[in-house]
């Protein structure tokens, strides 16, 4: 019977998150917990997600920009380097040795592989404009250090940097200038590689 009631409390947790995902309520920042999913195409499949790897000789692979698994996020390869790499896909939270966290980590939650500082994944369709806001997020960082920043695109001026490893940590910034800001980043900071998990994105006026 307990095994019944902590089952259906999941399924409704879970349901309540897929509706904030459309709701707009509070939280500013647009699927912030990963529930909508990039749909595969021939181009790009997320069964068996594979490192994007810069490659001057190829095209398509000069862009530092890359494909998300998750709508409205963007993977960004933050560097030019030989060998630089980065990798995204959307694990179920509790379904691998991370474990959910109640109330703030279930479901979906997306998975970060990099070997370079600087990449991550990008949120540019935040429309907070220039008011005051609360910026966080929830990250189980397993190698390296992870960012959480905030600003105009391309220039994040509020920034806080994880400090734990192997548990769930909440980042978050305060944000109360007057600058218009629209894009939210979560990178790894160190200069190796780096991997990470991440969940529960909010950007709150205050």
């Amino acid at each position: 019977m307990k095994q019944k009631l902590f089952q259906l409390a999941i399924i409704l947790l879970s349901f309540g998150r897929l509706l904030g995902q459309s709701s707009g309520v509070g939280n500013l920042v647009p699927n912030p917990q990963f529930e909508l999913m990039t749909p595969s195409s021939q181009t790009y499949t997320y069964y068996n997600p594979q490192m994007e790897c810069f490659n001057k000789s190829c095209t398509e692979m000069q862009n530092l920009f890359r494909v998300s698994p998750a709508q409205q996020w963007t993977l960004w390869l933050g560097s030019l380097l030989k060998n630089s790499c980065v990798l995204a896909e959307l694990v179920r939270a509790g379904s691998n040795c991370i474990p959910m966290w109640p109330n703030y980590v279930m479901g979906n939650m997306m998975h970060v592989k990099t070997t370079v500082s600087g990449s991550g994944i990008v949120n540019s369709d935040i429309p907070a404009g220039n008011t005051s806001v609360k910026v966080s997020c929830w990250v189980y960082v397993i190698k390296g250090k992870v960012s959480l920043g905030y600003g105009p695109t391309g220039n994040p001026i509020v920034t806080v940097v994880s400090k734990s490893n192997c548990k769930w940590e909440r980042l978050e910034v305060t944000k109360s200038g007057t600058e218009t800001c629209n894009q939210i980043v979560i990178y790894a900071t160190n200069q190796l590689d780096a991997e990470f998990y991440v969940d529960a994105v909010s950007v709150n006026k205050f």
